[in-house]
């Protein structure tokens, strides 16, 4: 049993099985094993309880990740690396130590107050001294002495008086932050499981700064061990991960990723699959240029457009910011439906328009005639803000209307045809902030300069109208009717209205 309740382990030591080698290379008879030993010692005395501490004694090949590894590491409170050579070139070291953090932030937090939950040790040092960039905030403590004015250093002995000395002054300060995480004040139950899928080798850090955040906002991340490596096995764990989970997240790139043993398909796009047939409500993040993507992935991005519907939010030439802003809000908790007032009886329309033909910074200010008469007639008309506003913060403002309006006119003047394409396809994408309530109606007013792309444009997504030279009132009046039902609509208190 743990000191600290709620762990299994008080310690985890993170070693390369070379680094512990008896005499004759007997393993598990070295170094280490003596270290451990030791150290639960030391560490038993300054708690006044038996110490837990816990390592991995099975010998295993480099890539051979057990789930009791990734179990015992969840269920402890502070994290030990033996720092050396071998530890540094062991892929499973460092996939431990990448694990710790990880598991940390969703039991505590790996840093509480102005303590770190993990202490290194160095066995052998590295070359240059590198071994002290390696977990350079944490507490640190070398069992080798180096010779002055030369490369050479000697390891300490055991049993002699500096060996002694390094381990109880390191026993003493684990037993300093397992009591800081005792007296640390409880945290908050998550408020959200989410199902953060796993991502290809080359989206691992975006993956882990999407996880950093929902961990942050006292999320619940699923899945909380690495998936198996058989399909069969994998399908049965998303499955049951994704039936608790109120979201998932997929991160996709150029790579098709990994395919695990009995499945041509990547793990990438089976666990997309399975959060599809599930009726999961998803958002997709990709990023990716065509020109850079392996075939296989351009395939299922293919597929992936093409089956798109009202449970998914896919964002394309995005960053990763605005990722965790959709996610956000997306859990973020749906308020109830407010009672429309007498004097909020309106309905709201966001004319859209490009920076060109923005009146904010437009000096011919092309689309006030438009904008004037809709308001002179009765509706409530947002613009987008200037170009002289912060890019994200025209991010959010563009967000923030298309989820309030009722209904949406997209100005085609100066802005090229590519640009109204972005925009329809904007709007199918915030239907997921709306919460799939569509709007009440759309409309592209196409006008000067006169092209032949606008001339012979039609789209069943919006209602077209064409008006070169200057305005006039007559061909919006079709428009005005369906404005009128969409006011009538919002009088009501309609789900479908605002």
């Amino acid at each position: 049993m743990a000191y600290l309740p709620g762990f299994d382990n008080d310690v985890f030591i993170s070693y390369t099985h070379k680094d512990n080698l008896g005499p004759g290379a007997l393993p598990d008879a070295g170094w280490v094993t003596r270290f451990h030993l030791d150290l639960q010692q030391r560490l038993t005395e300054f708690l006044g309880v038996h110490a837990c501490i816990w390592r991995d004694k099975k010998l295993r090949g480099s890539d051979d990740y057990s789930g009791e590894i990734f179990a015992q590491l969840k269920g402890s409170a502070v994290f030990i690396p033996i720092l050396s050579p071998g530890y540094l070139r062991s892929t499973w070291c460092q996939n431990e130590l990448e694990e710790f953090q990880k598991a940390a932030l969703q039991n505590g937090g790996f840093e509480i107050g102005k303590v770190l939950r993990a202490v290194k040790v160095v066995k052998t040092p590295l070359a240059e001294g590198q071994h002290r960039n390696i977990l350079s905030r944490c507490l640190g403590y070398e069992f080798f002495v180096e010779q002055p004015d030369s490369s050479y250093f000697d390891a300490l002995d055991p049993d002699g008086k500096d060996y002694e000395q390094g381990l109880s002054r390191l026993a003493q300060d684990i037993a300093h932050i397992l009591r800081t995480i005792e007296s640390a004040p409880a945290t908050k139950t998550s408020k959200a499981t989410v199902y953060l899928a796993e991502s290809s080798s080359d989206l691992k850090d975006e993956r882990r700064r999407v996880l950093d955040e929902l961990v942050a906002q006292g999320c619940r991340v699923l899945p909380e061990a690495p998936l198996p490596e058989h399909v069969t096995d994998i399908r049965r764990d998303v499955e049951a991960a994704l039936q608790q989970s109120a979201l998932a997240i997929h991160l996709t790139g150029p790579r098709y990723g990994k395919r695990p043993e009995g499945t041509d398909q990547s793990i990438v796009a089976l666990q997309y699959e399975l959060a599809r047939r599930a009726g999961l409500q998803r958002v997709v993040w990709v990023a990716t240029k065509p020109e850079d993507t392996e075939a296989p992935q351009t395939a299922f991005l293919e597929a992936l457009r093409a089956g798109l519907d009202q449970r998914v939010d896919l964002l394309e030439h995005k960053t990763c910011e605005d990722l965790k802003d959709v996610v956000l809000a997306r859990l973020a908790p749906r308020a109830p439906e407010p009672v429309a007032l007498a004097d909020d009886d309106i309905c709201r329309i966001y004319l859209i328009c490009d920076q060109e033909d923005n009146p904010l910074d437009s000096p011919t200010r092309p689309a006030l005639a438009l904008r004037d008469f809709l308001f002179d007639t009765g509706f409530e008309v947002k613009l987008p803000v200037g170009a002289k506003t912060a890019a994200r913060s025209r991010q959010k403002d563009n967000r923030r209307k298309l989820e309030e309006c009722d209904a949406v006119v997209l100005y085609w003047g100066l802005a090229p045809q590519t640009w109204v394409e972005e925009q329809l396809s904007g709007l199918k994408k915030a239907l997921g902030w709306r919460r799939a309530r569509p709007f009440s109606a759309k409309a592209i007013y196409v006008t000067t300069p006169e092209a032949d792309e606008k001339r012979i444009y039609k789209t069943r997504e919006a209602r077209v109208i064409a008006q070169f030279g200057h305005f006039a009132p007559e061909p919006i009046a079709p428009f005005l009717e369906d404005l009128r039902a969409c006011e009538k609509i919002v009088r009501r208190g309609s789900p479908s209205g605002r």
